[in-house]
């Protein structure tokens, strides 16, 4: 998903259905989690511990709608074309990676299989997205 702000709007280019839904994280908030689990969990787990962070699962119209309210303008969603990706795929390095991503854009997120119990939900921190956003927005923001 590409997001681009101009003076007057936002516009979110995506791959992806606009009413399908994916798992996102806010960065901040996977950032203190990781803090978290390395400051206080047990250190008789294994090595390689693969721990499952649930985000927040939203389609591209949720994220859109976010945006819309933390900025103050319009949001337009552009279907952002395989093919065109495809293309520059030919060129970058960033764009054939995503490509490798195609099946999830196209079918949404699914959590992984668990080969090993969750964290309690709350030794997770959600930020709710929209407020998030509105408070990451406006300290960043050089149009507010």
């Amino acid at each position: 998903m590409l997001i681009k702000e101009t003076q007057q709007k936002v516009i979110i280019q995506s791959p992806s259905n606009q009413r399908l839904c994916h798992y996102w994280t806010f960065l901040p908030d996977l950032a203190d989690n990781i803090a978290h689990l390395l400051s206080h969990e047990q250190c008789e787990q294994p090595d390689l511990n693969i721990v499952y962070y649930p985000g927040h699962k939203a389609s591209i119209n949720d994220i859109a709608r976010c945006l819309a309210l933390s900025s103050g303008k319009p949001v337009s969603i552009i279907q952002l074309s395989w093919t065109i990706l495809e293309f520059i795929a030919f060129f970058s390095p960033l764009f054939r990676r995503f490509l490798k991503t195609r099946e999830l854009w196209q079918h949404g997120g699914k959590p992984p299989a668990y080969s090993m119990p969750l964290h309690t939900p709350s030794s997770f921190i959600h930020t709710p997205l929209e407020l998030a956003l509105q408070r990451s927005w406006r300290s960043v923001s050089n149009y507010a």
